[in-house]
């Protein structure tokens, strides 16, 4: 069995590690506040768009959201409609 510290460790490496060139969709779970990969993309617009969809068609305030982040971990935070709900 893993200790909590392997696995926050491994938890990080998964979310942190992005191939060179590809974008990520992150997924935040606002209800047990757990995150995930909802997707990696080639195009930084494509991604960009997946973000958009998902945080526009949010109806609640504890609904999930979702980030985009380049493959240096760099947020990157043009309108994603992540104020459209309030968390």
């Amino acid at each position: 069995m893993q200790g909590v510290t392997q696995q926050f460790f491994e938890r990080r490496n998964q979310m942190t590690t992005l191939r060179y060139g590809k974008t990520r969709v992150i997924g935040v779970d606002l209800f047990d506040h757990e995150d995930y990969i909802v997707g990696d993309y080639n195009e930084k617009n494509e991604a960009l768009e997946v973000a958009r969809n998902k945080n526009h068609a949010r109806r609640g305030s504890m609904d999930d959201i979702y980030y985009v982040y380049n493959d240096k971990g760099e947020y990157l935070h043009p309108d994603l409609g992540t104020t459209k709900v309030s968390p």
